[in-house]
């Protein structure tokens, strides 16, 4: 009998072949689906449209707070820096004015911290097309409170007023 000597050939070809399979499975027939990700995973231009977005929401609500914390998520090390800095490569590279405003203002509250009492949109902003802008929420004007007392207070002949001395 003669005994045939193997190598460790197959053992190797089975660890490739599983790897190409393993991988090919994965890629094309189940790939990973990344559902409700953080904010700071996002790709960079993904984040400036993030950005933008919170800029316009500014614009529309002034909530100064809802936009600081939208933006904490983002995880930048400095906020307003960031926020200008894009704002002045949106102008650079000829994005619509009301994109590089927005931006521009929200960095500027979030320097001072003061939420703008003024900053309402001059035009329709272009820059969400798709959807229409929000309309002002209905105002309630409930009429002001009377001042006027019409109730008197009648005396039996025994009963006396007392006297109100007027404090100095």
């Amino acid at each position: 009998m003669r005994q045939e000597r193997r190598g460790s050939w197959y053992i190797l070809t089975g660890v490739i072949l599983g790897l190409a399979f393993g991988l090919g499975y994965s890629w094309m027939v189940s790939p990973v689906k990344y559902i409700d990700a953080p904010p700071y995973s996002l790709r960079e231009d993904y984040k400036e449209q993030y950005r933008v977005l919170v800029a316009v929401a500014y614009l529309y609500s002034g909530d100064l707070l809802r936009a600081q914390d939208r933006l904490v998520q983002l995880k930048d090390a400095d906020i307003s820096t960031t926020l200008a800095m894009q704002a002045q490569r949106a102008l650079a590279e000829g994005h619509p004015e009301e994109e590089v405003r927005a931006l521009s203002l929200l960095a500027s509250a979030l320097n001072k911290a003061i939420p703008p009492t003024s900053v309402e949109p001059t035009s329709t902003p272009n820059i969400l097309q798709s959807t229409p802008p929000l309309a002002a929420s209905p105002t309630i004007e409930l009429p002001a409170p009377s001042a006027t007392i019409t109730s008197t207070i009648g005396l039996s002949e025994t009963q006396t007023a007392p006297q109100l001395t007027p404090i100095p």
